[in-house]
């Protein structure tokens, strides 16, 4: 047998095709003739497990894959180098092995991966559906699964709705399951599974159906509702939820009263359905729910109501019927009818002519009640035609409609009142039938009063004038009142009476009677004034002032004044005045007549003209003399028969005659009715000064020294001008004149131990002198001439007489002399005047040792005795016109400084204030009661009429239960207003800022209020600086230069004489380092009544000046300045203290709790100090 070669190795290699396939091929081995076949094995590389599957039914027929995982194939053509492989899984990795012959050994092996293939048909092993929801699962495709990139799955349906209603699910998933949500409940569905290989092939899509289970149905849907008046058709749609699963619907409901209504009680498969047998005008709920087979869905509510239907008429009945309106009574008739009335409609009308011919009104409905009301206004007496019908949303019934008649009532008033008679004592009228009568008209009633007159009545000095209103009947259509009053208001009303009653009157028509002459007027009085002193010609003015007559009758066109005047020895004067009534003044009328001679007598006759009426009222009278003028200077002629001549006495170089021709009594501007003779040594002056003044000469005298006054001392070297003529000197007294010379003998009196005013002393011989002659009317003086004379020299006997006396005189004068050094030096020691000057003014450096001395026991008191008896013989007449604006019976303003306010309403320009000098300034201060209730307008008029910028008040308004002033701010009456702007309190005072307006003149300015809290009731303050400091902080409050400070505190003399004295003390130190208490007080005296009015007040003013200058000195000694005596500073200080203290509280045990009376206990029984009459003490 030969040898057999084994066949080499071979070489494998791939070639995948599209259609699946794989070409195996190689190179023939070694010795392939050895070959007798090719034993070739393939299989996958990874074998799943052989699998089961449920039996599930495919509409279309599957390839059944193999289940194997190894292949293999003995290719006998050797020739053969390749082998094609089929029916591969696609995708798959495979091993490939090639065998030859027998052998075992493997001649080639290699791996190839399968090419692509179409997946194939996935199994469907679940589907798990929910209500909304379903899992499907399923197996990979037997065939090439290794291919599937991806599955798509899609859900279809529900199959129940329509083809466009109907939804598509879509999922792509690498997974074998897949869960669909939102779905539709008892929804049938198809599902369809594709697998997609790698490069998007799909395979073929495997179907199934399922169906989701049943849900609960929500609410229906959009509900629809057709109303009629008795039924309802409803439709609504399906729910949105569950719809596939219902099987009907069932129907219930209930009316707005919360019944059940039978006729809704259905079911229904359809979506719509119609309820019958309703009542019109109800609301009904209606409840619809939707039912399965198994279960009730949710309800839903729906609201309906039917149309309305018209009401039929009512049933009316009249309850009442009055004059102005019927009452009805309406009702429902139609009960049934559910339609609610809205409101009800009563309509009367009249059938005749009538006030209210028609009457409507609207009554609020009500279903099933009855319409109470009343209609009107209707008029009384009338027939009226009345409808009811009532009104719901479907319209008006049918009208109901009743006749019926008012009853009578009052008649209307009458018409066409008018004026048929008219004079100045009756009034007629007449008028018209009422124009509704309602009823029979049987009289006339008239009313008749007086309602005011028409002429201006004062209302101060004038009664109101009462009448009874006067009532009359008449049967006709006019009536006269007569006996009626000129120009006067009247008013009359009428009414109508009929069977019922007496009507409504008319309303008042009021006329006025014709003016008529005015009754006289009343309270004429004149007050002369004048002359002027510095007035060239002579001017004075009468003031006329009287009040008007309560019945002037008519509007008054003037006030006629007839004026005539005599005096003995001048042509009668006459002359008329015309004055305009100003009704603005109460009833107060003022004419100032300023064409006046002088020292003539007049009368003069007011009368009234009224308006329209010719004759004048009844005149009255008044009777008064005008002033005098100030006497005219001497002409040249007169002076030269006047003849001065040596007197035929005793002592002819010590008087001389002066004879006056008589023509110096006749004077065209009055009677002269003193005379006085001034004298004076010539050449010692310039010559003497030629006055004059206007004044009352009755009462008041201008100050001229003396003789003693003039002469001093004997050895005065000039004699200054002095009056020799007694006070008051009447020429025309017999003594006095002859037949054209009036005489006067001068020096003829010895004047030493003289108590006259005026003593006519001895003249100096050889002297020349100047004679003054002064001529005085009662209104005033003046120096009308001046007359130069020489006394004669003494013979020889009086030189002889002197040389032979002289001894004695010299040894008498000697003796006078050393009594007179001796007394003066314990005068001075007692009364301290060593340390005054010749006026009493002590420097401030002295004052600690005069203030010592002048606290001792009786010096005080006797030095403030003196100061009562100052000034008492002035004028203040003019208080008289105050009547109540006095606070006191005896503090009064004089006449010569008082503040004069402008003419006010009443015709007074009074009020009892006084102005003040200060240390420089004239009218410095206003020193002024405190305001009464009566004097607070005129207390505000002086603030603004002199410009008052600063008020300084030293009183409380009430101390204890008496009232010291009456609050007069804030205020406001009659144009004057006076507010709060701004108040400080501080521990001594409180400062107030007010604003004070005048509102008709147009004023406004800022006053600075300060009130000073430290005064106790009784006595002065307690320390001496509360006053010292407030008088400072006052002082240094800015003010103009030309506004006076107004002090006040209850009479306007005590505390504000202790606070203006202060003031000037105060200022005359700092100026002048001086200081004289008394003169200070003194000088105030002659200027206001009782100022510093109390012992207690004058010692706290030496309390202060002593404070004053203490502190000074204090202040001065802390500079380096030279100090004064301590050691009688600290003993005085002691010692007036003391006294001081004492004092006061004898004063204050003293004064009643009032302080209505003082009378102080002086400390020595030798100094009288007895009760005084009743005055007030501040």
């Amino acid at each position: 047998m030969p040898y057999i070669s084994v066949p080499g190795t071979v070489t494998l290699n791939f070639t995948a095709f599209d259609n699946g396939q794989v070409k195996a091929f190689w190179q023939p081995p070694l010795h392939w003739t050895c070959i007798e076949y090719y034993y070739l094995k393939w299989s996958l590389q990874t074998c799943p497990p052989a699998k089961t599957h449920d039996a599930v039914a495919f509409t279309e027929p599957t390839i059944s894959p193999s289940e194997q995982c190894e292949w293999s194939f003995n290719l006998t053509d050797v020739t053969a180098n390749e082998y094609i492989l089929t029916d591969l899984q696609g995708c798959e990795n495979y091993s490939f092995e090639v065998f030859i012959n027998s052998d075992s050994d493997i001649k080639g092996r290699s791996s190839f991966i399968s090419a692509e293939q179409v997946p194939g048909p996935v199994v469907i092993e679940d589907v798990s559906p929910g209500e909304t929801t379903a899992i499907v699962a399923w197996q990979q495709p037997t065939a090439h699964h290794s291919c599937v990139e991806l599955y798509q799955v899609e859900i279809v349906g529900p199959a129940q709705r329509s083809d466009d209603l109907q939804e598509r699910f879509k999922l792509t998933t690498t997974q074998t399951e897949v869960a669909f949500a939102r779905l539709d409940p008892c929804g049938k569905y198809n599902v369809s599974i594709v697998p997609q290989s790698k490069n998007g092939t799909k395979g073929l899509s495997v179907d199934t159906e399922f169906t989701t289970l049943e849900g609960k149905p929500s609410e229906i849907l959009s509900p629809y509702i057709v109303a009629e008046a008795h039924r309802l058709s409803i439709s609504w749609l399906a729910p949105s939820y569950a719809d596939l699963c219902l099987t009907g619907y069932r129907l219930s409901g209930w009316n707005d009263e919360k019944k059940p209504v039978p006729a809704f009680d259905k079911t229904t498969e359809n979506t719509s359905i119609t309820i019958e047998g309703l009542n019109s005008c109800q609301g009904f709920t209606v409840q619809i729910i939707p039912t399965t087979k198994t279960a009730d869905g949710d309800l839903k509510h729906v609201e309906a109501r039917t149309t309305p239907i018209k009401a039929q008429a009512p049933t009316v009945e009249t309850t009442s019927v009055y004059p102005n309106r019927f009452e009805f009574s309406a009702q429902e008739s139609d009960l049934n009818n559910k339609c609610e009335t809205i409101f009800a409609r009563f309509v009367c009308q009249a059938s005749l002519d009538a006030r209210h011919k028609f009457a409507e009104i609207y009554v609020e409905g009500r279903m099933g009640i009855i319409y109470n009301t009343a209609v009107g206004p209707l008029s009384p007496f009338t027939d009226y035609v009345c409808s009811v019908s009532l009104f719901n949303v479907a319209g008006w019934s049918h009208n109901k409609t009743v006749i019926k008649r008012t009853e009578p009532y009052y008649p209307d008033p009458p018409e066409k009142l008018s004026l048929k008679t008219h004079t100045n004592h009756s009034l007629g009228f007449s008028w018209t039938q009422p124009k509704y009568a309602n009823g029979n008209i049987k009289l006339y009633v008239s009313h008749f009063q007086r309602v005011e007159a028409a002429f201006y009545i004062p209302a101060e000095n004038c009664n109101q004038i009462t009448t009874e209103s006067i009532t009359r009947e008449t049967s006709g259509l006019e009536q006269l009142f007569d006996e009626l009053t000129p120009y006067t208001r009247y008013s009359i009303q009428v009414a109508a009476q009929n069977e019922f009653g007496i009507g409504e009157y008319t309303r008042p028509y009021t006329m006025v009677t014709k003016p008529g002459a005015s009754d006289p007027v009343v309270d004429l009085k004149a007050k002369p004034e004048g002359p002027l002193e510095w007035d060239a010609e002579y001017h004075a003015n009468a003031l006329i002032s009287w009040n008007m007559s309560c019945k002037s009758n008519g509007e008054i066109e003037h006030f006629l004044l007839e004026f005539t005047g005599e005096r003995a020895g001048y042509d009668c004067l006459g002359f008329t005045r015309k004055v305009k009534p100003d009704l603005s003044k109460k009833g107060i009328f003022l004419h100032n007549e300023t064409i006046l001679a002088p020292e003539y007598t007049y009368t003069v006759r007011v009368s009234v003209k009224i308006k329209s009426v010719e004759e004048l009222s009844e005149a009255v009278n008044h009777t008064f003399e005008a002033p005098a003028g100030i006497p005219q200077r001497l002409n040249d002629e007169v002076i030269a028969k006047s003849r001065i001549e040596a007197n035929s006495g005793n002592h002819p170089a010590k008087s001389v005659a002066v004879k006056l021709p008589i023509d110096i009594l006749n004077d065209d501007l009055g009677t002269i009715v003193y005379v006085a003779l001034l004298l004076s040594q010539k050449n010692c002056d310039e010559g003497p000064e030629l006055k004059c003044g206007a004044m009352n000469t009755i009462e008041e005298w201008p100050d001229i020294p003396s003789w003693s006054e003039a002469h001093g001392d004997q050895n005065t070297a000039c004699i200054a001008q002095y009056q020799t003529t007694p006070l008051r000197w009447e020429p025309n007294v017999n003594q006095y004149r002859s037949v054209d010379m009036v005489e006067f003998i001068i020096g003829l009196e010895n004047c030493e131990n003289s108590s006259k005013k005026y003593c006519n002393g001895p003249l100096r011989p050889d002297t020349e002198y100047n004679l003054v002659v002064r001529l005085f009317t009662k209104s005033g003086y003046n120096d009308v001439g001046v007359l130069t004379f020489r006394t004669e020299a003494l013979i020889e006997l009086v030189i002889i007489l002197v040389s032979v006396s002289s001894c004695l005189i010299l040894a008498l004068v000697a003796g006078l002399i050393y009594y007179w050094i001796t007394k003066r030096i314990k005068w001075q020691r007692e009364s301290c005047h060593g340390l005054e000057d010749s006026v009493g003014d002590v420097v401030e450096k002295n004052f600690a040792i005069y203030y010592r001395e002048i606290s001792k026991a009786d010096k005080l008191a006797r030095e403030f005795k003196e100061l009562t008896a100052v000034a008492i013989d002035l004028s203040y007449s003019a208080s008289e016109m105050g009547g109540n604006k006095n606070r006191y019976a005896d503090i009064f303003p004089y006449d010569k400084n008082r503040v004069i306010l402008d003419i006010d309403a009443d015709g007074s320009d009074y009020i009892n204030a006084s102005f003040i000098d200060g240390y420089r300034r004239r009218k410095e201060y206003i020193a002024t009661q405190g305001p009464k209730s009566e004097s607070i307008k005129d207390f505000w008029r002086m603030v603004l009429q002199h410009n008052v910028r600063i008020i300084v008040m030293v009183t409380q308004f009430r101390e204890g239960d008496v009232v010291k002033c009456h609050e007069y701010f804030p205020f406001k009456f009659k144009g004057i207003n006076v507010v709060i702007k701004k108040k400080e309190s501080f521990d001594i005072y409180d400062r107030t800022e007010l604003s004070v307006t005048h509102e008709t003149f147009g004023l406004k300015q800022k006053v600075v209020h300060f009130y000073f809290k430290k005064w106790p009731d009784h006595g002065c303050p307690t320390d001496p600086m509360y006053l010292i400091n407030f008088v400072r902080k006052v002082k240094s409050e800015k003010k103009p230069s030309y506004s006076p400070i107004v002090v006040h505190c209850s009479a306007g003399v005590g505390r504000t004489g202790t606070y203006i004295g202060l003031d000037i003390i105060m200022q005359r130190l700092k100026n002048e380092s001086k200081i004289n208490i008394y003169e200070t007080v003194k000088k105030l005296r002659f200027q206001r009544m009782k100022m510093v009015q109390t012992l207690t007040q004058y010692t706290f003013l030496y309390d202060c000046a002593y404070e004053l200058v203490k502190h000074k000195h204090n202040h001065n000694t802390a500079n380096g300045k030279k100090e004064v005596a301590n050691n009688d500073l600290d003993d005085h200080e002691y010692t007036f203290s003391r006294y001081a203290m004492n004092l006061r509280k004898q004063s204050a045990d003293i004064l009643p709790s009032d302080e209505r009376h003082f009378t102080a206990k002086p400390p020595n029984d030798n100094i009288s100090m007895e009760p005084s009459p009743p005055t007030y003490v501040e």
